[in-house]
């Protein structure tokens, strides 16, 4: 949990998990309505990406909603080991326009992105300018 925060300090939460099964496109798309609905009710941005079994998600929008929305996903039985990677207190957001920006990468993009090798256009830039290039 963060220190010095409280439920109207703006955050940014970012997480990967593992599908419990292969998504359709059909199933990611619905999955994706549900979520933006929400998420738009909310005022809860972000993005998701899903690459061969994985999701990365990262939401952005006041605490007590943005934890809202990933106690709603830690329960989700469509995934499993879930990590949280980073969460922050932010002053802007990213993601601004998107209620849930979503793409589909390959496993390779995927582990580029986690750990970039040196010389590799996401060197030495952070997760989140990094997954932002994929919009």
């Amino acid at each position: 949990m963060l220190q010095e925060t409280n439920n109207n300090s703006l955050i940014q939460l970012i997480y990967f998990s593992t599908a419990t099964r292969d998504f359709s496109d059909h199933e990611l798309d619905e999955l994706l309505e549900v979520a933006r609905i929400r998420n738009e009710k909310l005022g809860v941005t972000g993005m998701l990406i899903y690459a061969e079994g994985t999701f990365m998600q990262v939401l952005e929008g006041e605490y007590s909603d943005v934890h809202y929305v990933y106690s709603s996903i830690l329960k989700d039985p469509r995934n499993k080991d879930n990590i949280e990677l980073s969460e922050k207190v932010i002053s802007e957001r990213t993601f601004s326009d998107w209620n849930m920006h979503f793409t589909r990468i390959s496993a390779r993009e995927f582990s580029s992105v986690l750990s970039p090798s040196k010389g590799s256009k996401f060197y030495n830039r952070s997760l989140v300018e990094n997954l932002a290039s994929f919009i």
